[in-house]
This record gives C-alpha cells, sequence and structure tokens, in this order.
C-alpha cells in the first residue's frame, strides 16, 4: 500500500516518473512560491502573469494520475487516520460520520484527534450540552466523556 505522506512507500514506477519530470515540478512550484510571495506584498490588485510551466505540469499530474490509478492509496481527508481507523474501513466500508461512530472514536480513545467541544459543534450545531450531568446522569465510568448528549 501507498501512503502518501510517506515518500519511502512509493514503489519505483512512481519514483521513476517523479524524478524524470523533476524540472518541470519544480519549476512550476518555484514559480508558484515567487507569486504568493509577490501577491502577498501587493497594495492593490495586479493582474499576474500565468505560470510558464502551467501547461507541462497538468499534463505531469494527468500522467501521474493514470499511474496512480492503478496502486492501492492510503489518502487522508480532513485529518489523518489511525491506522486501526484504515482497518476498520478496509474491513466495513466508509460508513456515514454519526454521533455514534464519534462516540466510538471516544471510546477507543482517539479523542485527542478532535476536542469534545469541537465535535459537540460539528455533531450537534446549535444545541446546548450538559456533559457533566449526561455523565453523572447515564451512570458512564469514571474517566470516559458523555460524546454529544444534549438539550433542546
Amino acid at each position: 500500500m501507498i501512503d502518501l505522506w510517506d515518500i519511502g512507500t512509493y514503489d519505483s514506477e512512481i519514483k521513476d516518473y517523479l524524478e524524470s519530470h523533476r524540472d518541470i515540478i519544480d519549476g512550476y512550484s518555484a514559480l508558484e512560491r515567487k507569486k504568493d510571495i509577490m501577491v502577498a506584498k501587493l497594495a492593490t490588485w495586479v493582474p499576474i502573469q500565468p505560470n510558464r510551466f502551467q501547461g507541462d505540469y497538468a499534463a505531469t499530474v494527468d500522467g501521474l494520475a493514470e499511474i496512480m490509478s492503478t496502486k492501492t492509496l492510503r489518502t487522508f481527508h480532513y485529518t489523518r487516520m489511525t491506522d486501526d481507523e484504515v482497518e476498520s474501513v478496509q474491513a466495513e466500508g466508509m460508513v456515514p460520520t454519526s454521533v455514534d461512530s464519534l462516540t466510538d472514536v471516544f471510546d477507543k480513545g482517539r479523542s485527542a484527534l478532535m476536542s469534545w467541544k469541537c465535535a459537540l459543534r460539528a455533531f450537534c450545531p446549535g444545541r446546548r450540552s450538559r456533559p457533566r450531568r449526561a455523565q453523572q446522569s447515564q451512570g458512564w465510568p469514571a474517566g470516559q466523556r458523555a460524546v454529544c448528549t444534549t438539550w433542546p
């Protein structure tokens, strides 16, 4: 499996392709960084010259996408996934995010990835929460937190 965040997992086909297109990738990236710096210093809008590597870079990305379409990739959407979350997706497939899936995250001790307040805002918008009261009334074991118990 190829982990997009770990170059060491790239196979020789991908490495060779990237190396053979290094000048295009580096040239495009360098000009984009220069443009970003220049734009940040502007007081008013001015037209910016297009990146002269744009066409070749787009073709390079398309070529890489064709190669990667035959590979098994580990990627991340929104945030990085823990190994057990990846294993769960591989075993059970993707499931819609819900209060139950969030509860599972907290129950398995991965709550450090998302604060309780952040989770509450994401899954229970527009509601108030009383987590301590919920823990007491529901008899939660010490150290565990109620996830998204709300009252209108």
